[in-house]
């Protein structure tokens, strides 16, 4: 998940690197408007990836509960096996 995290972030710091040398580069209305254009499709894209994070997060958290509560049935069959051995 730490590298979807890091590549979602380079790849916003990218787009916001890349809106700044448009924006830099100036020009008439229609430079504008492909700014404006490109802002919006930064904020897209970092809309987008708050939504994979925040989906990857969830994954983790339900995976680590099932895991936890397998560890525990498990240590519930493991008890009662040891049992039936005394």
């Amino acid at each position: 998940m730490d590298k979807m995290i890091r590549s979602v972030s380079s790849a916003l710091m990218a787009s916001f690197l890349f809106l700044g040398i448009v924006l830099a580069c100036g020009g008439g209305d229609d430079e504008t408007e492909k700014a404006n254009k490109l802002v919006n499709e930064g904020n897209a894209a970092i809309q987008e990836g708050k939504k994979y994070v925040a989906d990857a997060e969830a994954k983790k958290d339900k995976m680590l509960h099932t895991n936890i509560s397998q560890l525990g049935e498990a240590r519930t069959i493991a008890n009662e096996a040891t049992r039936a051995y005394d």
